[in-house]
């Protein structure tokens, strides 16, 4: 991770961020949804084959956002939704 002299205390994160480079960016992310601060599916936004190029394709990746913007909604969610999602959940788990 980047190093920072003990008097610049004020690091802010933009100056962090920038001296990572990719390794360490990809570490801070999987540091952040360790800590639930990013949902799971932004790991496999930044999985990559050995080529470097992502391993998931639009469509999983747009599936996957709108997965977790369903699932921020919890508590607005009617039962009829609550019942065909619960369908869908045991028709593919």
């Amino acid at each position: 991770m980047p190093e920072f002299c003990v008097e610049e205390i004020d690091i802010d994160p933009y100056e962090f961020v920038t001296a990572c480079d990719p390794r360490e960016i990809k570490e801070l992310i999987e540091g952040l949804v360790e800590e639930n601060h990013l949902p799971k599916s932004v790991l496999s936004q930044i999985q990559t084959d050995k080529n470097g190029k992502p391993k998931t394709s639009i469509l999983e990746d747009e599936f996957l956002e709108k997965m977790d913007k369903l699932s921020q909604k919890f508590h607005v969610i009617s039962r009829e939704d609550e019942d065909t999602l619960e369908t869908i959940f045991k028709k593919y788990i």
